[in-house]
């Protein structure tokens, strides 16, 4: 019988596509994917081209150019998808780009038209946090398919002496670009933190003072001062306390008081120039007396919209937060499905594992312990295996291949390895002693993840790029290996990763678990009056559902 085809967007390593494949009745026959190492793995393990292009550059009713996609009958993916928070969020973005990503999975599944879809995403997409901007022209499109919109106060920023000037110039239409260039303002924000850390600035202007001697003699250049004259005189009187402190060593105060003047102005400015640009609603912009300025816009949650615009297409769907950890990964990731369907309304998949019979990371990576890992990626040499566990996870991960790949670790520093001897399963890097935290500037600001060593024990928490969090092997001093990260995401052991280190490791902890992905594409076959070859409750011996 013929395969279903699929399209894969956002596809990274490829994660999602596997999960498919693996119940051995869909086919993935084009995927779209912009990191090229992440696309090389995808290549790699499902030998097929990936589109690397911006997926907003791509025609998807385009058949001439992509024939294949007229076969499509499933399109599936995880498009990026950012929270906003007025209390915490990048003052440098009004909105996330991400955001709009998301839009572009809406885009395909009107233009591609398939049969079904299946979109994933964080787990928090449901929440209010997750919302877009009403852009111009839209309100009566929302408004014709239902989706809910609320009307709130934005916080712009706050500069104190300049909140109204800079209201009346965008007002005026006169901010039509930022406030200063983007090279000198890194250069600030560089010289706020040296001086948050340091107590002192003098330190930082002496090792930066040929940077500002190839700026200073064009300093107001820099600067877009929208014919306002006190900004003028800010950025002017800064250049003076500039000179004044690399010649005298003095008026540190000052230099740093004005130096986060300009980086707020130059902030607010981004966010104005932004809501121009990108064609935001909104009925004003006005100042808080001592709170700073706001605009009053329009906004609408992501999970109301997709749930309204894919039922205006024509699907009857579900949508719920699934566990990995209930379908066989040794990690407890949740992750947010939304799956569609034209002629029957479809189900998600009903946990297969209880709480009680998760499996842990020693199923997942004790097997590997006295496996000697590589620290060079581009060096990587199949190692062959020497023990294999009588354990279901342990069959399906081993995958009949005899050799490993990816076995490949970073090589620790000295100051590193007194960490890792120090900590015991389980614990982190607040169980350190202080004596060894010295190198982290604000210790009380450390996740708990940072410098965690496993147990075999437990289930593993969502893993993210181990590297960066410096995640330790249960039992020896070091890092966990690309492969170990790759298994604790339920990666199969011939499935190869491709590019360098740390972009291998950010693949995986980018991926959906493949057996998650394969757990929803049974339930997606049963929508097709279709079934797997072998089911996932049959892979992991569990022959009867429970209800979690």
């Amino acid at each position: 019988m013929e395969k279903h085809k699929v399209l894969d967007l956002f596809a990274g390593a490829g994660g999602l596509s596997l999960g498919f494949s693996q119940t051995g009745r869909f086919e993935t026959v084009m995927a779209v994917e912009i990191n090229e190492n992440a696309a090389q793995t995808y290549t790699k393990n499902h030998k097929i081209e990936v589109n690397t292009q911006d997926i907003r550059s791509i025609n998807f009713k385009d058949y001439k150019k992509y024939p294949i996609l007229k076969e499509v009958s499933l399109v599936i993916g995880g498009p990026p998808c950012q929270g906003f928070s007025n209390a915490n969020r990048q003052k440098s973005e009004l909105f996330s780009n991400n955001n709009l990503l998301v839009k572009e999975f809406v885009r395909a599944i009107k233009e591609v038209q398939p049969v079904a879809f299946v979109m994933e995403n964080v787990k928090t997409i449901n929440s209010d946090k997750h919302k877009f901007f009403v852009t111009n022209g839209e309100l009566k499109e929302l408004a014709s398919i239902g989706v809910q919109i609320k009307e709130e106060e934005i916080f712009i920023g706050n500069t104190e002496f300049f909140n109204e000037q800079l209201i009346n110039l965008f007002n005026e239409r006169k901010i039509l670009n930022t406030f200063a260039d983007t090279t000198v303002i890194t250069k600030l924000k560089s010289l706020v933190r040296y001086a948050n850390k340091h107590k002192n600035i003098k330190g930082f202007i002496d090792k930066n003072s040929s940077f500002f001697n190839r700026y200073i003699p064009n300093w107001n250049q820099h600067f877009n001062t929208y014919d306002f004259e006190e900004l003028g005189v800010l950025t002017s009187n800064f250049k003076l306390t500039l000179e004044s402190n690399m010649t005298e060593g003095n008026s540190s105060s000052i230099l740093l008081a004005q130096a986060i003047q300009i980086i707020e102005i130059h902030n607010i400015t981004l966010i104005l120039k932004e809501i121009v640009e990108k064609k935001i609603e909104y009925s004003s912009t006005f100042n808080k007396r001592g709170k700073g300025i706001f605009v009053k816009g329009f906004t609408f949650t992501v999970i109301d919209y997709l749930i309204k615009i894919f039922e205006s297409l024509g699907y009857l769907i579900d949508n719920d937060v699934l566990n990995s950890a209930h379908f066989g990964v040794p990690q407890e990731r949740k992750r947010y499905f939304i799956i569609g369907y034209r002629n029957s309304k479809p189900s998600l998949p009903k946990s297969i594992l209880s709480k009680e019979d998760f499996f842990n990371i020693g199923h997942a990576i004790k097997e590997l312990e006295e496996l000697q890992p590589s620290f060079n990626a581009s060096d990587d040499m199949p190692i062959k295996k020497t023990n294999w566990l009588n354990h279901p996870l342990s069959k399906y991960l081993n995958a009949n291949v005899e050799f490993l790949s990816n076995h490949v670790v970073t090589q620790s520093t000295q100051t590193a390895l007194e960490r890792f001897e120090n900590l015991s399963p389980g614990q982190n890097f607040h169980d350190l002693d202080n004596s060894l935290k010295s190198t982290y500037a604000d210790t009380q600001r450390t996740q708990n993840t940072i410098y965690k060593r496993l147990d075999y024990g437990d289930v593993c928490n969502t893993v993210v790029n181990v590297r960066k969090s410096m995640w330790i092997h249960p039992i020896k001093n070091r890092a966990i290996s690309i492969r170990e990260a790759a298994r604790l995401q339920s990666f199969p052991d011939d499935y190869i990763f491709i590019g360098t280190k740390d972009s291998q490791y950010q693949q995986i902890g980018n991926a959906v678990p493949p057996l998650l992905g394969r757990a929803v594409a049974e339930q997606v076959l049963y929508s097709l009056n279709d079934k797997p070859q072998r089911t996932l409750k049959q892979l992991l011996n569990k022959e009867k559902e429970v209800v979690h």
